[in-house]
């Protein structure tokens, strides 16, 4: 079985609600096409600002990153 790595950015334009749904739509397909999805949240945009006084935390584009590397 594949196993596939996603990091879910929420943030501006992109709230909980919206990655709530994204989360389970992924979830549904990887069932369904016989396939393993590990999704990471990591925050971005006004909502990192906030938290981490950075609208793109190391640690967001650290996991980013290390996504990428499956490719």
């Amino acid at each position: 079985m594949k196993k596939y790595k996603i990091v879910l950015l929420s943030g501006d334009g992109i709230g909980p609600e919206i990655s709530e749904v994204s989360k389970k739509v992924l979830k549904k397909l990887s069932k369904n096409h016989n396939f393993d999805i590990e999704i990471i949240e990591k925050l971005f945009g006004g909502i990192a600002y906030e938290k981490y006084g950075t609208p793109a935390p190391d640690e967001t584009l650290d996991q980013c990153k290390k996504v990428t590397q499956y490719f």
